[in-house]
């Protein structure tokens, strides 16, 4: 094998994340509905949830995860290869939210898509394969 086609080592150099604002808890949806906390927790685990505001979007809180990730891993969207949002809540059907990720990111030469609603590990995977191949140099994961 040439050393321009030997495998390259993968690493995770950046992440970011974001959460709404907005906290609806089990005693905010026992106001709604006949329901109470010990009742949502023994069932689901679940104390608290986080909703998006009027304004926020999968993409607009993709980016927000996005520009943290490139910040912490010194990077610029310009040195993007690749945008993947695994979404099962895409702003619209059409563009896919990666494009619309792309563009508020201003990472041009990116190719974008959505990965559709697969797991994450399966998702991390197949972009550490791509890595390693050097079909890609730099990708953020979203979702």
């Amino acid at each position: 094998m040439s050393e321009s086609n030997q495998l390259q080592g993968c690493a995770i150099t950046g992440i970011g994340s974001y959460v709404p604002e907005r906290v609806l808890t089990n005693a905010d949806l026992a106001e709604m509905v006949d329901t109470n906390d010990e009742w949502i927790t023994t069932r689901t685990g679940i104390k608290q949830r986080r909703m998006a505001a009027e304004d926020e979007f999968t993409s607009t809180m993709a980016v927000a995860a996005a520009r943290k990730a490139l910040a912490q891993a010194d990077l610029e969207p310009a040195d993007l290869d690749l945008i993947v949002v695994a979404t099962i809540t895409p702003d619209m059907p059409f563009p896919a939210t990666a494009c619309l990720v792309q563009q508020e990111l201003g990472a041009a030469k990116a190719a974008a898509g959505d990965g559709g609603p697969f797991g994450s590990a399966i998702r991390l995977k197949v972009l550490l394969l791509l890595l390693e191949v050097c079909l890609l140099g730099y990708c953020p994961c979203c979702g």
